[in-house]
C-alpha cells in the first residue's frame, strides 16, 4: 500500500489529476477542495471505483429542513455521489462509479436533531433507510451490522494498552450560603432555568393540537400556549387523517371529494395555510390556521392511521389498511382513500379458491384495484363467524401477513340439513272419574313398561256449566294441589 503525502490540494487539481496518477490509488483530500468544481471534475475523470472512502468528522455532511423540504449540504451531496445514491439531476451526478465500502467517522453522530443522523443512515443503505420512521423500525442487531461504537475506555494501541489514562472522580460537598442573594438561591434559580427553559430547547418537546392535554402535561409549569401559525407540531394525531375531520383536506379545489395523496397531505401542514370553516346559518365564516409539521411527522401520523385502519393507503400494486405499513411504501407517490366497506360473505363465496391469497387477488382482478389483505383478511374473519366460510383442518393462522396468506385454506361448511322432528307416540281419550281411579290403579305398571323413556298425560277437567262458582272455586284450589296450571272448566 502507498500512502500520499501531503494531501490532495486545490494547487495540485490544477496543475493534473492526482487521482488519475499511478500514485492515485491512496488519496487524502479535504471534503471542501473535493466538493468545488475542479476537485470533482478530477474525480469523475477516474476510471475505476475506489475500494473504500473515508470521512472524517462526517458529522459535518449535513441537512437541515425548511418548509417541508430537506435541503442538502455540498458536503452531503458528495458523500451522496460516492455513496453511488446521488439524486438525477443534483449537483454531483454523472459519477461514472460509487465506492464499494463507505467508513463514516464521527465522535457525534447524533447532536441531538434526528434529521441529520438519519441521513448519515441513508448514505449506506438509501432503500433500507429512506425515512426516519424506518430508521425506527430497524432493529438493534440490525444496526449493529452498520454501527460501531468505541468509548475511551476501550480504545488500546497496538500492543493493547490503553490510549487514555483513566479518571478518577470525587465529589467534594460545602454548605450554601443562604439569603435572598445567597448562593442556594443562585443554585436553585439555575436550576429552574435549566430545567424550564434551557432543557426544553435541547430535547424534544411535545405538542397538542385539536385534543386533550394530559393531567401530567397540564400541571407542568413550562406548558405554553402558541398560536398555530407560530408553532410546529412534533406529532400529529393520527385520528385527524380521517375524511372529514379536518376541513378541506379531502377537497379538491373545487370543492369535490377526492383520495389523498401523501404529497398534498405534506403540503397541508407545510406551515401558512389557512381554510375556512362554513357556518350554516351565520353570517360569517370561521379561518382555521393550520400549523407546520414535519414531514417525517406527517408519515409518521400516515403509517398509524393505516395500522390503525383509519385510511386505506395505495401505491403501485401495494395496498394497505389495518397492518403495518411495508417499508419504502410512504413517498410522493402513496394516496391515501377512506376506510373501506368489508367485503360481503356472498361475494367470498362466488367461486371456490384453495387459499386466502387467491382469493385477494381474485377479489382484486374482479374489483379492478388492488384490495389491501387486511381488508380481505377481516371479510373472512366476518364470514367464517357467521358461517359462509371455514379454515380448512391444515390451514394456517388467519392472523398473519399477506406472504403467509398463501397457507390460510379455505372450505364452504356442509350444508346443515336438519332432520324431521320426531312425533311423540300420543293416545287420546275422555275418560270418567271411575277412570282415572283405574287409570291411577295402572300406574306403577305404567312406569315399568316405559323404564327409560319419558311418560307424561295431557290432562283437562270439565264440570258441568250450571256448577256453581263456589264450587269450582273449591274444585280449582284441590287441583292446584296437582299443578297450578290445572283449571276447570265448563262442558
Amino acid at each position: 500500500m502507498r500512502q500520499r503525502t501531503p494531501p490532495a490540494t486545490g494547487q495540485e487539481l490544477r496543475a493534473g489529476n492526482p487521482f488519475a496518477s499511478p500514485a492515485g490509488d491512496l488519496a487524502i483530500v479535504s471534503v471542501d477542495t473535493l466538493r468545488g468544481e475542479a476537485g470533482f471534475a478530477a474525480l469523475r475523470q477516474c476510471a475505476a471505483a475506489y475500494d473504500l472512502v473515508v470521512f472524517d468528522e462526517a458529522h459535518k455532511l449535513s441537512v437541515s429542513r425548511d418548509r417541508g423540504r430537506i435541503r442538502r449540504t455540498r458536503r452531503y451531496a458528495l458523500a451522496e455521489a460516492l455513496a453511488g445514491c446521488a439524486p438525477a439531476g443534483g449537483r454531483f451526478a454523472g459519477l461514472p462509479w460509487a465506492a464499494h465500502h463507505l467508513l463514516l467517522l464521527t465522535a457525534t453522530p447524533h447532536m441531538g436533531r434526528e434529521e441529520p443522523y438519519h441521513y448519515l443512515w441513508r448514505l449506506f443503505d438509501p432503500q433500507a433507510f429512506a425515512t426516519g420512521a424506518a430508521l425506527g423500525r430497524c432493529p438493534p442487531e440490525a444496526r449493529t451490522s452498520h454501527f460501531i461504537r468505541r468509548t475511551k475506555e476501550e480504545m488500546v494501541s497496538l500492543d493493547g494498552r490503553p490510549l487514555y489514562r483513566p479518571r478518577t472522580c470525587d465529589t467534594f460537598s460545602y454548605d450554601l450560603t443562604s439569603g435572598p442573594a445567597g448562593e442556594q438561591a443562585l443554585y436553585d434559580a439555575t436550576t429552574d432555568y435549566l430545567r424550564l427553559v434551557y432543557g426544553r430547547s435541547l430535547t424534544n418537546s411535545r405538542t397538542w393540537w385539536r385534543g386533550a392535554v394530559d393531567a401530567a402535561a397540564h400541571a407542568d409549569p413550562a406548558l405554553e400556549v402558541v398560536l398555530p401559525e407560530r408553532g410546529e407540531l412534533t406529532e400529529l394525531p393520527n385520528a385527524l387523517l380521517a375524511p372529514g375531520a379536518l376541513p378541506e383536506l379531502w377537497l379538491t379545489n373545487d370543492g369535490a371529494e377526492s383520495n389523498l395523496t401523501l404529497r398534498a397531505l405534506t403540503e397541508y401542514f407545510a406551515g401558512g395555510r389557512t381554510v375556512t370553516i362554513r357556518q350554516e346559518g351565520y353570517a360569517y365564516d370561521d379561518v382555521l390556521i393550520i400549523p407546520r409539521c414535519s414531514a417525517h411527522t406527517v408519515r409518521s401520523a400516515v403509517a398509524q392511521a393505516v395500522e390503525q385502519g383509519r385510511v386505506w393507503l395505495t401505491n403501485g400494486p401495494t395496498s394497505v389498511w389495518n397492518e403495518p405499513v411495508p417499508y419504502g411504501v410512504l413517498d410522493e407517490a402513496a394516496v391515501l382513500h377512506p376506510q373501506p366497506a368489508l367485503i360481503p360473505p356472498q361475494e367470498l363465496t362466488k367461486q371456490a379458491l384453495p387459499n386466502a391469497a387467491a382469493l385477494t387477488r381474485a377479489l382484486s382482478q374482479e374489483r379492478r384495484t388492488a384490495l389491501p389483505w387486511g381488508l380481505v383478511r377481516d371479510s373472512i374473519k366476518a364470514a367464517v363467524g357467521s358461517r359462509w366460510l371455514q379454515l380448512g383442518a391444515d390451514s394456517g393462522a388467519l392472523n398473519c401477513g399477506y406472504d403467509q396468506a398463501g397457507n390460510v385454506l379455505l372450505e364452504r361448511p356442509e350444508q346443515y340439513d336438519p332432520k324431521p322432528p320426531v312425533t311423540p307416540a300420543a293416545a287420546a281419550a275422555t275418560l270418567e272419574v271411575h277412570e282415572m281411579q283405574d287409570l291411577a290403579g295402572l300406574m306403577d305398571r305404567l312406569l315399568d313398561q316405559s323404564a327409560g323413556y319419558e311418560l307424561r298425560f295431557r290432562v283437562s277437567a270439565q264440570v258441568d256449566a250450571g256448577a256453581p262458582p263456589e264450587v269450582r272455586a273449591a274444585l280449582d284450589r284441590l287441583l292446584a294441589e296437582v299443578s297450578a296450571t290445572l283449571r276447570t272448566a265448563p262442558k
